[in-house]
């Protein structure tokens, strides 16, 4: 049961990695991405998030949860400044969760004529949390390694009434996400 905890912990992990677009390590002085600043209409913080269709049931009937959930939020921030959140938990039918947390904060830049933003991570945080086997816990800082440099697409797209802004890491990825205006 700790194996599995572990791997889905490193699963959250590499996908977040995987959301990344790598392309090289975030400066360590000199251009620290700061150009076009966050257009106004983007400032603030946008929400993607998920949740499964299916839930676990104990053989008793009690509610054990639902086996996966994913939130991904930006705070788009005046100037030329971001925030990145991913929060991942999964959940298996023993009712034990595994829960991994990231945040990167850093500088951005916007290119409006090309519809795209680069962000420029000068720090970050991950936490892993396992309610079956807490001896693995961990929280820490994000490596230097480990703030890279990426590029996202994305435009203004209106469903039902309610704007969302779709972000993607390509042109016309059809994997895009819809992140909804929030607070918190």
């Amino acid at each position: 049961m700790k194996k599995t905890a572990l791997s889905l912990v490193l699963c959250v992990v590499v996908f977040l990695g995987a959301c990344q677009k790598k392309e090289t390590t975030a400066p360590s002085g000199g251009d620290n991405g700061s150009g076009a600043p966050t257009p106004a209409f983007l400032q603030g913080k946008w929400l993607h998030g998920n949740f499964a269709m299916a839930s676990y049931w104990a053989y008793d009937g009690s509610y054990q949860g639902n086996p996966f959930e994913q939130s991904v939020a930006f705070n788009f921030l005046p100037g030329s400044r971001y925030e990145f959140f991913y929060i991942g938990r999964t959940k298996d039918y023993n009712g034990c969760a595994t829960d991994g947390l990231s945040y990167f904060k850093g500088t951005i830049k916007f290119n409006t004529a090309e519809n795209s933003f680069e962000v420029h991570p000068t720090e970050g945080h991950f936490k892993g949390f396992y309610t079956c086997a807490s001896n693995r816990n961990f929280d820490r800082a994000a490596k230097p390694d480990e703030l890279n440099v990426s590029t996202f697409y994305y435009s203004l797209e209106e469903q039902n009434g309610m704007q969302y802004v779709r972000i993607s890491q390509t042109r016309n990825d059809q994997y895009a996400s819809y992140f909804k205006s929030t607070t918190w």
